[in-house]
């Protein structure tokens, strides 16, 4: 099978350098802050790591004939390890960050273990990955959960993984933070050409919530589709839109026409910021 990818950025919400208005206060329970979409985008770098690294697995194992021991696939940085072994019916392989920090080659910084484990069948029209952690941290949050990724469409121009989330993040400071919700990334173009990276175009859709400490939730619904284009040499989507609620109050976040571009504009009550997506 022919496997590409494109390293995501966060998707959902991004981390914006900007105050919609001057009197927030980050403590307030019930309107959208800064600090709110910091704190999201913390969480959605954290998840688009994990589905990479997980969907890495299965992918290092399908252009592999190394028999069960220890390797070191590309992707991974040097620090990193990966162990496989075998059930009766599953393939598991446990990526092992240490116990120190470990820098992905994105310059996250990780350490502790992912098991990722599939099934032998070779028949199936989709797979399902499945993965738990282990004194996972990502950027110094710990990670927990355990969950699936779901890759249908394995043969065709168009595959479509389906990351079904359901974790709780931990912040250096103590603070609790739950995330559930359902991403998808379809290949639109570039996956029939492996060796054409540039060409490489991804929709993403989906929803996710997250509950603060607070007990308050943030609701991010992909309201358009996410473009991605490999070819513009940016993490960000070009396109599309991402609707964010807490507590009825309403932003939205317009990624533009499909320009290679950084810009985006934010709109909250009526009023509409443009920012540059960091």
């Amino acid at each position: 099978m022919k496997t590409k990818k494109i390293i995501l950025a966060t998707f959902l919400v991004l981390g914006l350098c900007i105050s919609c208005n001057s009197n927030d206060k980050t403590t307030d329970n019930t309107t959208l802050s800064q600090e709110d979409l910091t704190n999201e985008s913390k969480i959605d770098a954290a998840i688009e790591d994990v589905s990479n690294l997980v969907e890495n697995q299965y992918a290092a194992h399908q252009t592999t004939t190394t028999k069960p021991s220890s390797i070191s696939p590309q992707y991974l940085p040097d620090c990193a390890s990966v162990s496989t072994s075998t059930t009766t019916d599953s393939y598991i392989r446990v990526i092992d960050f240490g116990t120190s920090n470990c820098t992905l080659k994105n310059g996250n910084v990780v350490k502790g273990k992912i098991t990722v484990s599939f099934s032998k069948s070779t028949a199936e029209a989709s797979k399902t990955l499945s993965y738990a952690f282990e004194n996972f941290y990502h950027n110094g949050n710990l990670i927990i959960g355990n969950k699936n990724l779901v890759l249908t469409k394995l043969n065709t121009a168009q595959p479509v993984s389906t990351h079904n989330v359901d974790m709780i993040i931990t912040f250096a400071n103590g603070q609790k933070y739950s995330r559930t919700g359902t991403i998808a990334r379809e290949f639109t173009e570039g996956y029939t050409t492996p060796f054409d990276w540039e060409d490489n175009v991804l929709s993403i859709t989906g929803k996710t919530t997250t509950t603060l400490p607070t007990g308050a939730e943030i609701t991010n619904t992909v309201t358009t589709a996410l473009i991605v284009k490999a070819i513009c040499k940016i993490v960000f989507p070009v396109k599309g839109s991402v609707t964010i609620v807490k507590n009825g109050n309403e932003g939205v976040i317009d990624f533009g026409d499909g320009t290679c571009d950084k810009f985006a504009t934010f709109t909250i009550k009526g009023i509409t910021i443009p920012f540059t997506l960091q």
